[in-house]
């Protein structure tokens, strides 16, 4: 059974969300960009939503300057992991089991994980290291 993905479709429309959207009989994914460009990818499963986007290529050339510290707006239970992935590239992603998402609550999680994009984006363009607030 395909999964319906109409509330969240509406939501990210809502959003001004544009996206590319790929079916599969048991996940959707959304590969999106956000009104300032900001690109990232979304899947939603019959277990979960997942946001992720890579922040950096390459991460050897700049891992020994950066620190992070996250802080959630709302208390959604979620996963939240960077990873380096086999290509040596970062990996920024956010695992929030689905039904614990509301429509509204989908709306603000999109919302603050651009949000946060943002700024880890802005984060990894300073020249020089130190804590960075995310």
């Amino acid at each position: 059974m395909k999964i319906d993905s109409t509330n969240e479709e509406e939501i990210l429309h809502d959003l001004r969300i544009s996206y590319k959207l790929t079916r599969f009989d048991d996940t959707v994914i959304f590969f999106c960009t956000a009104p300032d460009g900001l690109t990232f990818d979304l899947q939603i499963d019959r277990q979960t939503i997942s946001l992720w986007r890579i922040l950096a290529e390459d991460w050897a050339e700049t891992a020994n300057r950066l620190t992070f510290r996250w802080r959630l707006v709302r208390p959604f239970v979620c996963g939240i992991s960077f990873e380096v992935t086999t290509e040596r590239d970062l990996l920024f992603s956010c695992v929030v089991p689905r039904q614990t998402v509301s429509d509204n609550d989908f709306g603000s999680l999109v919302a603050e994980f651009c949000q946060t994009l943002t700024r880890l984006d802005q984060c990894l363009d300073q020249p020089y290291g130190g804590d960075n607030d995310v």
